[in-house]
């Protein structure tokens, strides 16, 4: 028996009867009995619970699996005894006993508050991940917050469709492009994986950290998250491998006639082939450029022969999709 039915009638009485005398035949129960049995299958009140029984499982489970990503993989999959990718109560319950601690339906409760974020009575794939290995770290909460800031144009702390819009392009959407979704429609959509705490159109920090949360728990290494990140969202910088890859890299020419290969820092939202964009940031960052050549070269300080023109095929070369494409 998992739950008392609010309505005891006489023939579950009869039934809770002889599963706490173990059919034994008793006439009689103490009080202490009574209560030894309720304690154990359905846990102390609440008042008087120790609040250590997460930690307590997070540490088993830790300590069994090694706390990979590969070992808590395996986990789940012992524990799964379905296939279905995602834990029930039982299936959890059972798990830990074979771990080696007995919990209590009270316990498991308390279990699945912390690690149940749906609130669906299951702890799916990325629920389990993030109950085991928790929150972001400084240094990865650090990374979130400067892609937030990206979108986040007005500082206001929030990030509306209005400003995902000027930097990600839904048009290629395979959707949109078969006529089955309008633009509007693809972007609302495409905000849903972020504003999913409380669904008013408008992304948080605190949801973009909880959409995170569920990629970093899947991710074992900090170089190989930053680096995530930073390409994902356009952050040049980083170092070792950790260190950018995404942004574009155009040829400058100086004023001065010599070259040089320079990274575009601020490249978000910024269409494939916009000659006059490149120059605008690179303008920000400080480069004068007398030329921009978008499709390459070699790190020179000799003058050109001749300033490279851009051919009028040259969007034929460019790479098709949005704006930047961040996932």
């Amino acid at each position: 028996m998992s739950q008392l039915d609010p309505q005891l009638n006489k023939g579950v009485l009869g039934n809770l009867w002889e599963e706490i005398t173990n059919n034994s035949g008793a006439v009689n129960l103490s009080l202490s009995e009574l209560h030894a049995y309720f304690t154990n299958k359905f846990g102390k009140d609440k008042s008087s619970k120790s609040n250590g029984v997460v930690e307590r499982a997070v540490a088993r489970i830790i300590e069994r699996s090694g706390g990979g990503l590969k070992g808590l993989q395996k986990s789940l999959a012992i524990m799964d005894d379905n296939g279905d990718k995602r834990l029930s109560k039982s299936e959890f319950k059972k798990g830990m006993s074979d771990y080696g601690i007995e919990l209590n339906n009270r316990e498991v409760d308390d279990i699945f508050l912390t690690f149940d974020r749906d609130r669906n009575g299951f702890i799916d794939v990325d629920e389990f991940f993030i109950g085991i290995r928790g929150d972001l770290n400084e240094r990865r909460r650090k990374l979130v917050k400067m892609a937030f800031d990206i979108l986040d144009t007005d500082g206001s702390g929030f990030v509306s469709i209005d400003e995902l819009s000027a930097v990600y392009d839904v048009s290629w959407n395979p959707a949109v492009r078969a006529g089955k979704m309008t633009q509007a429609e693809a972007m609302k959509e495409f905000m849903t994986q972020w504003d999913r705490l409380d669904g008013d159109g408008m992304v948080s920090f605190e949801e973009f950290v909880d959409y995170y949360k569920g990629v970093s728990s899947s991710i074992d290494g900090d170089d190989y998250f930053e680096l995530m990140i930073r390409n994902a969202w356009r952050i040049a910088g980083g170092s070792g491998m950790a260190a950018n890859t995404a942004n574009k890299r155009v040829l400058v020419t100086n004023k001065d006639g010599s070259q040089s290969v320079t990274t575009i820092q601020n490249e978000l939202g910024m269409k494939p082939g916009d000659r006059n964009a490149a120059r605008s940031r690179l303008a920000m960052q400080g480069v004068d450029a007398e030329s921009v050549d978008l499709y390459g070269g070699l790190d020179t300080t000799e003058k050109p022969n001749k300033t490279r023109s851009f051919p009028n095929n040259g969007q034929q070369r460019m790479e098709r999709g949005s704006k930047n494409s961040i996932f």
